[in-house]
């Protein structure tokens, strides 16, 4: 009677488990009741064609955890593959297939509880899932390589996979790569809207990416211009701050806003866009977006700055207005230089003044000190030049010696290359 009580305590506690595990329960169960009961035995795998990023099921008998699983390469018996375990029941083992997994055939390799496994030499077969483009097609034509900008499009292939958060699509110019959204994806179709703001009457590179894979699909594009936005002429590009140090354009990484004046500017927002290049090589770093503050007229574009501060360094503007593209003159970007101090505050010609701060020693441009009578309206009074060149400059402090001036109270004023670029908000007395 005890023992028949044992047994049926036994067999709760085994079903109970099997019901909390994610396996199959009588598998569960064979694993419970009989550890170690056979020698595990492979019978087969499925899929035989086993995409990398998926699963693969090995089939048998007398399988315990732990398990492992490894693909050895038949090309090269040396190339070795430990498969991450899944799931582990008395008839089945899951593993996955790691995504960057080379294409080719390989042997399944199975070990069960540190016992390899009894199997007929199963092998299994990584297809190539390479995303292949075929075709584009349009609303006008069924066999295109060429669109318009706004148009919708039709990418026919294969290998796009089936989850269109799992697809990307980009259009790619050296200057920029956009990815538009997409509206629909298939195994072997894509459906998108064209942007329009990108270059038109120039030839794209199309690059689909299934699964975030290096393993891309790509074939070329040209995009035309719509025939219904004219052509637009640029007069002027200005970007906040800019200061003209000398022969060089200098802005700050902080830089807020961009704006293009011309005439016969499309006040569509979507026939615009914004780039920043770093020249050598040319490389798009940062992309500015058209104001929703202030919309384009027939003569503006404003662009704001998004949140990511600009790279120090030389960049270019690269512009697409009306789906013409436009490049801007080079622009060296510093840091925002600030000053904390200035000592002494009063002296003589010739003293000499030691400013802090940080910041004050940019790359490529030479940062100085000038002179100008206090208050200094920032126009109309041209600020004198400290006497010679800085005596010292580093990223905190510069030391320089008090110019030749008429007595009084002047602001002192930092310049680049010469050029005025900011006040310091310190004053210094002239006895």
């Amino acid at each position: 009677m005890k023992s028949a009580q044992l047994i049926r305590f036994a067999l709760v506690i085994a079903v109970s488990m099997a019901m909390l595990s994610a396996c199959n329960p009588l598998d569960q169960i064979n694993n419970i009741l009989n550890p170690g009961a056979g020698t595990p035995i492979v019978t087969g795998v499925n899929p035989v064609q086993v995409p990398a990023g998926s699963n693969l099921t090995i089939t048998g008998q007398n399988f315990v955890a732990p398990a492992t699983v490894v693909l050895i390469s038949d090309a090269d018996t040396s190339v070795r593959t430990t498969l991450t375990v899944n799931s582990v029941g008395f008839s089945a083992i899951v593993a996955a297939v790691p995504l960057a997994q080379p294409l080719g055939r390989y042997r399944v390799r199975t070990t069960v509880n540190g016992q390899p496994t009894v199997d007929p030499g199963i092998q299994v077969i990584v297809p190539n899932t390479t995303p292949r483009i075929l075709r584009f097609s349009t609303p006008t034509s069924s066999n295109t390589t060429q669109a318009l900008l706004g148009e919708r499009v039709t990418v026919t292939g294969e290998n796009f996979g089936a989850v269109l958060a799992n697809t990307t699509l980009t259009l790619e110019l050296p200057q920029y790569a956009v990815a538009p959204a997409l509206e629909s994806v298939t195994p072997t179709q894509i459906v998108f809207t064209v942007p329009r703001n990108l270059q038109g009457n120039a030839t794209h590179t199309v690059r689909v990416a299934v699964l975030g894979e290096t393993r891309t699909g790509t074939a070329s594009f040209n995009l035309l211009v719509r025939p219904d936005v004219p052509a637009a002429t640029i007069t002027n590009f200005d970007v906040s701050p800019l200061y003209n140090a000398g022969t060089a354009l200098v802005t700050e990484t902080t830089a807020t806003l961009a704006s293009v004046t011309g005439t016969n500017i499309s006040t569509n927002p979507q026939d615009h866009r914004m780039q920043w290049l770093i020249t050598t090589p040319l490389t798009p770093v940062i992309s500015w977006s058209v104001s929703t503050a202030t919309p384009p007229t027939a003569t503006a574009i404003q662009f704001d700055a998004g949140a990511t501060p600009l790279p120090l360094g030389s960049l270019a503007p690269f512009f697409i207005v009306n789906g013409r593209a436009l490049q801007g003159t080079t622009i060296f970007v510093i840091a925002r230089a600030t000053v904390s101090n200035a000592n002494p505050t009063s002296g003589l010609f010739n003293t000499q003044v030691t400013i802090t701060g940080t910041n004050l020693q940019p790359a490529s441009v030479l940062m100085g000190v000038s002179l100008a009578p206090a208050p200094w309206d920032g126009v109309s009074q041209t600020p004198t030049n400290a006497a010679g060149t800085n005596l010292t400059l580093s990223p905190t402090q510069i030391t320089f010696r008090v110019p030749n001036v008429t007595p009084g109270t002047y602001e002192l004023v930092l310049t680049l290359n010469g050029s005025v670029y900011r006040t310091t908000g310190q004053t210094f007395v002239v006895n």
